[in-house]
Formats: C-alpha cells, sequence, structure tokens
C-alpha cells in the first residue's frame, strides 16, 4: 500500500441545505401554524445550510428497524377557516443528507466529493390533526400525491400551507430523523428473498459472507462520524470531513455506504444510504456483475465466489486477502465446492428498482416568493436595502472587503428569489432575506441590491485610508456618471463591481484623488472603442482601435499566405471585461482595455491547473505524442519572429494537440502511443500486449501497483525511471477513463481529460501565425507562456501597449 495523499478537501458544496420557505402565519383573524413541534432552529444552524451537530431541537424521530418513516403527528394552530376539500391544509416533508467523503482518484490520491441525497413527500389534509406515515389505511381526507415503501432521512423541514381568502399562509419546522439498524436475521432474511427463484442456492452464502463482513450488517453508525486514518503503520493519513450526527448512514472515508460499504459516489441513491434493504440490493447487483464476469466453464462454487469476492473488492494484494477471508469466515465455508451447475436465465439479473412518483407542492416560485408580501408592504425599500446593507457592513469591516464579498451577496439575494440552495447573509434570517425581496423581479432585486451596497460603502472607511485615493460623496452617483458601455463592461455590470475596480481605474487613468477627472478620461476611452474582427462578418468584438489595427493587419497577411479560408474556423472572439488580473487581483486585466482576446475559450482552454498537476499533463503529452508543450518550439515563439519563421513550430504544437487527442480514442491508440512512447524516451521495443498490459494494471479506480511495478521492471525500463513510468502509466487511465465520459464537454478552464477528448489547440496555426508574428499582427500569444498556458489568449506585449489618456 502506498502512502495516502489527500489531494483536495474543500468539500464545495457541504453546506448548501435545504432552503427553508417563508413564513406567513396571517394574523389574528386568519391564522396557520404548526402547533404540536419544537419551532427552534437547531443549535448554532445557519439558515440554509446543513445542521451537523449533535444536539438538534426536540424534533428527533426514527426509521423503524423494518425500514418504515416514523409516524409524524401534525397538528395545525388555524384560525378563520376550517380545512375542507376546497381548501385544504397543503403538507410537505423535505429531507437532505448531505454526504460528505474522499473519492480514490487513482495512486491512493484522494480528493473531497460531496452527494445531496435528499427526497420529498407532499399531499394534503382535510383536517388540522394528521399523521403522516402511520400504520394502518389512509384515512379519508388525507392525501399523498407519491406514496411509496421508501424511507429518507438527514435534515428535514415539514412545511404546511394554506390559501383560506385568496392569500397563502405557510409555516415550517425543522425535523432530524435518523435510522434504526435492523437485526442480522432481518438482513439473512431479505438475503433470501432476493436469491429465492435464482436457482442458485449458494449465492445466499456468498452474499451473507460480505454483508456480515463489510459493515458487520450494520446500516447506521451510533457514534458521530467526523474522521478516520488510513493508511501503512508509519504513513497513516487523518482523513477529516464535515460531521455525520449519530445514527446516520455508515459512511467510510473512501464512500463505503451502509451493510454492502457501496462505494460509487456518482451511483450513490438516497434509499442506498437510508434503506438498508436498498443498499444490499445494490451491493447484491455489484456482486452478481462480479460473478458474471468471473464465470467460466468448469469452476467450483467455491473458486467463482472467491474470484468474485476478489474484484468485488478491488484489485491487488489487498483485494485477494479481503477474498481469502471471506472464504475462512462461517458463510464463506458454507460455499460448496462443486462444480457450477447450469444457470438460469434469472440466476444473476439485476434487482430492479422503481422510482417514486414526483412530488406536488401547490405554490410556484411567484407565489412562494409573495407569502411575505404584507410585510413587504408594510416596510418600504429604503427600510429593506437599510437592513441588508447595515448587515453586510457589520460582516464586511471595510470597504475592500465589502465589494469583494458582494457577488455572493448578490446571488444570495437572487437564490432567494429563485429558491436555490446558498447560505443567507450573516447577521439575517432566511426569512428577512426572503421578505425583503418578495414580489420583486429580478431586475427589482438589482436595485435593491445597489442601493443595499451603497448604503453599506456610506458606512465603511477603507482598510487603510490612502490619502492618495479620493472616497466618493456618493457612489451611486459616481456610478450613474460612468456610460452605459462602462457600465455594462464592468465585471457583472453592477454598482459593487464598480466599487472594487474602482481604486484600480482611478489610478490606471491617471487621477486617484479626482475621480471626475478620472471618469472623464475613462469614458472617452470607452467611447472610442470600436469593431474589431479576423473576417469581414464573422465573429467581432468591441476592442480599443489600436487592437483593431493589429486585427485587420494579422487578416491581411493570413490573406496573402493563401490561408484565407482558416479566418472563417474562428467562432469566437472575446474577452473584453473590466475586472481584476486573474493571477493578481491587485492590477487590472489587460483584457479591461481592449487590448486582449480570446479566441475559442471554450477548446482552446486556459490550463490554470495546480503546478504539480500541470507538470503531469506536460509530461503525459510529451510521452503519447513526443512533443513537448514548453519544449524548443514554444520558446522559440516567446520571441517576435516573422510568419514564414514561426509556423512549423505553432504547427508542431498544434500537432501535438490533435495526437493527443488520438491517442485517447480508444485503448488501441493509447496502448499504440505507449509503445510509440517506450520506443522514442527510452529506445525500448514493447509489444502491443505488453503496452495493454501495464494499461490494465493501471486501470483505475483500483490500479494493481505491484503489479505494474513488476511489469515495468520485466520490461528492461531502467530503475532510475521506474517510478516514474508507474505514475504515468496511472495517470494516463486516469485521463483515459474520465475523457471516455460521454458528456464530457470542452471548457475554459482545461484539465488533462477535457483536452484529451477534445484538443488543446483548436486554432489554425495560419490565424495563430498572423496575430503573433511580427510582420501580422506583432500580439503576444499566451500557448506559449512560461506559466499556465492560456492557448486562447493574445495581447499586447508591454512596450506596445498604447496609452490610456
Amino acid at each position: 500500500m502506498a502512502k495516502p495523499v489527500i489531494d483536495e478537501d474543500k468539500f464545495v458544496g457541504s453546506d448548501k441545505g435545504i432552503v427553508l420557505p417563508a413564513r406567513s402565519l396571517g394574523d389574528g383573524g386568519i391564522r396557520l401554524q404548526l402547533s404540536n413541534f419544537d419551532r427552534s432552529d437547531p443549535p448554532n444552524y445557519a439558515p440554509n445550510g446543513v445542521p451537523r451537530g449533535l444536539d438538534f431541537n426536540r424534533n428527533v424521530l426514527a426509521i423503524s428497524a423494518s425500514g418504515k418513516m416514523p409516524a409524524i403527528n401534525v397538528a395545525c394552530d388555524i384560525a378563520g377557516f376550517q380545512p375542507s376539500a376546497q381548501t385544504p391544509i397543503y403538507w410537505r416533508l423535505q429531507t437532505l443528507h448531505v454526504l460528505a467523503r474522499f473519492k480514490n482518484v487513482g495512486s491512493y490520491h484522494y480528493q473531497s466529493r460531496v452527494v445531496p441525497l435528499d427526497s420529498e413527500w407532499t399531499g394534503s389534509s382535510e383536517s388540522a390533526i394528521f399523521t403522516l406515515f402511520a400504520d394502518g389505511p389512509i384515512p379519508a381526507g388525507l392525501v399523498y400525491d407519491n406514496l411509496d415503501d421508501r424511507v429518507a432521512g438527514g435534515h428535514a423541514v415539514l412545511t404546511i400551507a394554506a390559501k383560506p381568502d385568496g392569500s397563502w399562509l405557510q409555516d415550517f419546522v425543522h425535523l432530524r430523523i435518523a435510522g434504526t439498524n435492523p437485526d442480522a436475521a432481518d438482513i439473512r432474511a431479505d438475503v433470501k428473498r432476493i436469491v429465492a427463484g435464482r436457482n442458485a442456492a449458494p449465492l445466499e452464502n456468498m452474499l451473507n459472507a460480505i454483508f456480515a463482513w463489510e459493515a458487520n450488517m450494520k446500516q447506521f453508525e451510533p457514534k458521530r462520524q467526523s474522521q478516520a486514518k488510513f493508511g501503512e503503520e508509519g504513513f497513516k493519513k487523518l482523513f477529516d470531513w464535515p460531521d455525520d450526527p449519530p445514527n446516520f448512514p455508515v459512511a467510510a472515508f473512501d464512500f463505503g455506504v451502509g451493510i454492502s460499504q457501496f462505494t460509487n459516489p456518482a451511483k450513490l441513491t438516497t434509499p442506498m444510504a437510508w434503506d438498508w434493504r436498498a443498499n444490499i440490493a445494490a451491493g447484491a447487483n455489484e456482486f452478481f456483475d462480479h460473478l458474471k464476469a468471473a464465470y467460466k466453464n468448469n469452476i467450483t462454487w467455491a473458486d467463482w465466489a472467491l474470484v468474485a469476492w476478489r474484484t468485488y473488492n478491488g484489485s491487488g494484494a489487498a483485494a485477494a486477502a479481503y477474498a481469502q477471508r471471506l472464504a475462512n469466515s462461517p458463510d464463506g465455508k458454507a460455499v460448496p465446492k462443486t462444480l457450477v451447475s447450469k444457470l438460469g436465465a434469472t440466476t444473476l439479473a439485476p434487482i430492479n428498482s422503481t422510482k417514486p412518483p414526483p412530488a406536488k407542492w401547490p405554490l410556484s416560485k411567484s407565489v412562494s416568493m409573495q407569502l411575505s408580501g404584507a410585510e413587504l408592504s408594510a416596510t418600504s425599500s429604503e427600510y429593506s436595502s437599510k437592513m441588508i446593507g447595515d448587515a453586510a457592513s457589520l460582516v464586511a469591516g471595510n470597504r475592500e472587503t465589502l465589494a469583494w464579498m458582494w457577488p455572493r451577496v448578490l446571488e444570495n439575494l437572487h437564490a432567494q428569489h429563485d429558491h436555490a440552495s446558498t447560505a443567507v447573509i450573516p447577521g439575517l434570517s432566511g426569512a428577512d432575506i426572503a421578505g425583503a425581496v418578495a414580489g420583486l423581479t429580478k431586475g427589482g432585486i438589482g436595485v435593491l441590491a445597489d442601493a443595499a451596497f451603497d448604503h453599506a460603502w456610506s458606512r465603511l472607511a477603507p482598510a487603510s485610508a490612502p490619502a492618495a485615493l479620493a472616497a466618493p460623496s456618493s457612489l451611486t452617483a459616481e456610478w450613474n456618471s460612468l456610460s452605459d458601455f462602462v457600465r455594462r463592461n464592468i465585471g457583472q455590470g453592477r454598482i459593487s463591481d464598480w466599487a472594487n475596480m474602482r481604486g484600480m481605474m482611478l489610478n490606471a487613468f491617471g487621477a486617484p484623488n479626482d475621480a471626475p477627472k478620472a471618469i472623464q478620461r475613462i469614458n472617452a476611452y470607452y467611447g472610442a472603442f470600436v469593431l474589431g474582427h479576423l473576417q469581414q462578418g464573422g465573429a467581432s468584438m468591441r476592442v480599443h482601435a489600436k487592437m483593431a489595427q493589429r486585427m485587420q493587419s494579422a487578416q491581411t497577411l493570413i490573406i496573402a499566405k493563401g490561408a484565407a479560408d482558416k479566418l472563417a474556423d474562428v467562432s469566437d472572439i472575446g474577452g473584453f471585461n473590466i475586472r481584476p488580473n486573474a493571477n493578481d487581483a491587485s492590477k487590472p486585466s489587460l483584457h479591461s482595455f481592449g487590448i486582449a482576446i480570446d479566441l475559442d475559450p471554450t477548446v482552446n482552454p486556459n490550463m490554470a491547473m495546480a503546478k504539480a498537476e500541470l507538470a503531469r499533463w506536460t509530461d503525459l503529452v510529451k510521452f503519447l505524442t513526443g512533443i513537448e508543450p514548453y519544449g524548443d518550439e514554444s520558446k522559440r515563439l516567446r520571441t517576435p519572429r516573422s510568419y514564414d519563421a514561426s509556423l512549423a513550430d505553432v504547427n508542431t504544437l498544434c500537432k501535438a494537440s490533435a495526437d493527443y487527442v488520438v491517442a485517447n480514442k480508444g485503448l488501441s491508440n493509447l496502448a499504440a502511443a505507449v509503445c510509440a512512447g517506450f520506443q522514442r524516451d527510452l529506445t525500448l521495443v514493447i509489444s502491443t500486449a505488453d503496452a495493454n498490459k501495464l494499461l490494465a494494471l493501471a486501470a483505475p479506480p483500483h490500479p494493481d501497483l505491484g503489479g505494474l511495478k513488476d511489469k515495468i521492471a520485466s520490461l528492461q525500463v531502467p530503475t532510475a525511471k521506474r517510478a516514474a513510468m508507474g505514475d504515468r502509466m496511472v495517470y494516463a487511465m486516469q485521463v483515459f477513463t474520465m475523457s471516455q465520459k460521454p458528456n464530457l464537454k470542452p471548457a475554459v478552464t482545461g484539465t488533462a481529460a477535457t483536452t484529451a477528448r477534445h484538443g488543446f489547440i483548436n486554432l489554425p496555426a495560419e490565424v495563430i501565425c498572423g496575430l503573433a508574428a511580427e510582420d501580422g499582427g506583432g500580439l503576444r500569444w499566451l500557448g506559449t507562456s512560461t506559466s499556465t498556458k492560456d492557448h486562447m489568449h493574445f495581447d499586447f506585449r508591454d512596450a506596445d501597449q498604447p496609452p490610456l489618456y
């Protein structure tokens, strides 16, 4: 076992919980309220977040050991109306368990993964008192829209709503639904049910051996789950994740969930985590697949089980030891050593599951957000903007932090409007925010947000007080003095984006202490922008006039070189945006001034990887294609040269991109590229069979590192290069596997997998040369950068940048 490595542990999305509905309880004349529950929030709960603490409120329920939802008694305090078929009380139960653990991405490298496991039931009642999931027949007047025998737990929100007089009333409470472990006898009985009629009695013993070993026939963990150590003695690594409270589903650090230790976060479902019956069915289906793959003529039941147990657990020595342990267990010893008889057609057929009917909730987004309309009409928009601005200013503490955090605040305001899952502003409840935006259009929320930002800005001082930078008397007035074109192109076109860029822009335009003068220069500078294009009638963008001239020079040269048809291959020209530099937020990007362009960005990506990952990708491209992305061609192209002198080098880099895609088209292609790489890099001739064997040993999710090491040694790879070759093979198979996903799309920020599928240079070499050559556009191409490769990006060299005023 290698030393485990945690590459990333941010657990993005682990705090995205159930979005709380707005409360509208009515007044003394007409009222609706849940009366028999603890109405308090869970301790330390952030609205719309995920409560993970040991303590909750008093509303803690448990799924039964037999796998049935707990009975939920609901009592509503009502006034001014009586529930009926015409005016029912609608109910809604939402559950969410946000499971966060680590995914093995190969070679004992781990990255955080977050899987939201949710479910929902809806219905209505003609009575103010009713019980959900009670035993026995469903009473008259109680309706379930999507009842079935599924179970789900975690954090839950129970909501009731009614519309007695044309206006919606609504209330909710928090619940926690935990699990109860079944008895071993119940699990064995269910296994017996699964194998019944499959004409293969030993299947029962095979499955029982797995379930008895994996989690000791335990679906739920009575203790809090927060961390675990893994690795060889002396190399153990602490894996720490967002806590799961007691009696939540057993989940190992690497996503082994429940009785069967189902270890595939991409396929994990809510029933697999919360219903032990669904969990063992999923484990049984997976084991059946391994049995199918392991079957051969004249095999005994015991040998068949041993092979399938081994592959069920992965590969290598650890998997073999696991299989032997199961074989030596009481259940394993009960598997006979006789030959496998002829199997029936249904012996290894999958256990199919059904999806519940869709939930129905009568409150649309627009109606739901109007529940606080009465409250909103009682307060002015000025009050709402001040309420939000006050809270934001307290959190920010200074103007720079306010501008930095504001995009998240704005996202929060829109999310409350759209019922999306997001955290609220610290200091404000979900109901406060929902009330502030109730009934507002998207544009109205933008106006509210701008006013709130201006109010917060006026309450704060800069982080430091630079004497050279004047504070505006009114940020809104200053914002409005910018031209419409400028406002639309600063960040996302928001006043907060101007606040974030303000200091940089006033400095850049030479008047840090005279905003009116700087803004006059800013409006004049951007007012002189013209349309830049590479082909008449083709893709275009408003840019600085000198950039438009450079683009025209490139076009003229490309046409003169007989490559006019290549210009039509450019479908998108973009990049202009007044924003900070992506690599140094204290400076404005060159894109801010219309002197940088991006061409077809999704298929000519920015390879903004971490340093180690970029090195692995570069090494893999060189090994599979023979071309080094940072090699001599790239070095030569950093110095301005003529079109003719540059074209061969650009063609070589384009060929590397194309060859990298070809190498990853299929396993036969990859094996051929590996053979070529061995001969090119090591002057070793290996057979296609050797290459295929290397790739098979390196295949995810559990590469056989010991077998791979031995195979590399047998091919006479020099000792000093064997470890690197093993890592390269494992990485090549990781990349290949990810690149085969049918829905893998090209991305502006490229990865080893997206570029293996779609390439990293998809601009014609002639267009690149025309833009970069000194006899053409004379621009710098960041596809030759010494750090991040930004293949889409062309800009002015430092000495050529035009003055701003």
